[in-house]
């Protein structure tokens, strides 16, 4: 990404965009070398001057750590294996009844479950600890010579919405299986009566599963579903979401899920919703309005009906 942000520096300065000092008033914009050509050893030059002055080096490199002593600035690279790359699991076996400390490259999801349950663990980021590049996880106390595995990467990030009861057996082979929340909005699924809906996805997500079936269901005319119960457990690495019906129903999911009339996004339907809405059709839109949320009747336009139409959900 590092090497991207300079070759775009540099491509600017060829470019007439930016320029180096000269003494030479007729030099061309971006000769840096004073040869009276730009080219590649200009721009390798322009790379040179820009990591001097920006103290931009080699990419960070790659280090981790499973155990109970906790990386800081100071001992993790004693304390940690330099790697070249990830493997997608590791398995650790906790010596005495301690806290796990678990140092990863910042951009990977961390995943902890017990070997022999199945069941995940929870983890914390250490926050305190600055690691260029990394960071830092805390989990429970776990007990004296419990296995764990530890899961690292997208590769496990599977998404389901369907009929099908998941397993630790089937995630692999769901259908249909997505890699993303937002892969499955506007997925509509017929849920016979008696039958349960399953919503599935990595634990480690920032999903509130209460909130999704109350905002992210809908039936087939639109409005949020009333379900009999909801319930989750975990599977692994997962998070296993039940909604269970009255009746015959057809369910359509939809992600980003939002309350209708919250225009703000924060859950609450007040006189900032209205406001807000009030300005968007003035031409104001204020950041962060949300148009779907906004939009009452559905019809694809915000306009005064909405704005009534809040009003109406505040004074209920």
């Amino acid at each position: 990404m590092k090497t991207k942000k300079l070759l775009l520096i540099a491509a600017m300065l060829l470019l007439g965009v930016g320029s180096f000092a000269h003494s030479n008033e007729t030099q061309y914009r971006g000769d840096v070398k004073e040869d009276g050509v730009v080219d590649v050893a200009d721009i390798n030059a322009i790379i040179a001057v820009m990591r001097n002055r920006e103290g931009i080096g080699e990419e960070t490199k790659k280090y981790l750590y499973i155990g109970p002593t906790q990386p800081t600035e100071d001992n993790y690279q004693s304390l940690a294996t330099e790697v070249t790359s990830y493997n997608d699991r590791y398995e650790y076996t906790q010596p005495t009844r301690s806290r796990i400390y678990v140092l990863v490259a910042d951009d990977l999801s961390v995943s902890i479950q017990g070997a022999s349950t199945g069941g995940h663990i929870g983890t914390q980021e250490v926050t305190s600890v600055n690691i260029p590049g990394h960071k830092v996880y805390i989990t429970g106390a776990i007990s004296t010579n419990a296995k764990v595995y530890l899961d690292l990467g997208d590769i496990w990030k599977h998404y389901y919405f369907g009929t099908t009861q998941p397993t630790v057996d089937n995630i692999e082979t769901l259908t249909p299986l997505y890699s993303s929340m937002r892969e499955m909005n506007k997925i509509t699924i017929h849920v016979p009566l008696g039958e349960t809906l399953y919503v599935l996805f990595p634990y480690s997500e920032s999903i509130n599963f209460n909130r999704l079936v109350a905002y992210g269901l809908l039936d087939d005319e639109g409005n949020h579903v009333t379900y009999s119960t909801r319930t989750g457990s975990y599977i692994g690495r997962f998070f296993c979401g039940k909604v269970t019906f009255d009746n015959e129903i057809t369910v359509t999911f939809r992600y980003p899920y939002y309350k209708t009339g919250d225009v703000t996004g924060d859950w609450i339907i007040n006189l900032d919703d209205v406001m807000m809405t009030v300005s968007h059709i003035l031409g104001q839109t204020p950041e962060g309005f949300s148009e779907a949320a906004a939009d009452i009747d559905g019809n694809g336009l915000v306009d005064i009906q909405d704005v009534t139409a809040i009003i109406d959900i505040i004074l209920q």
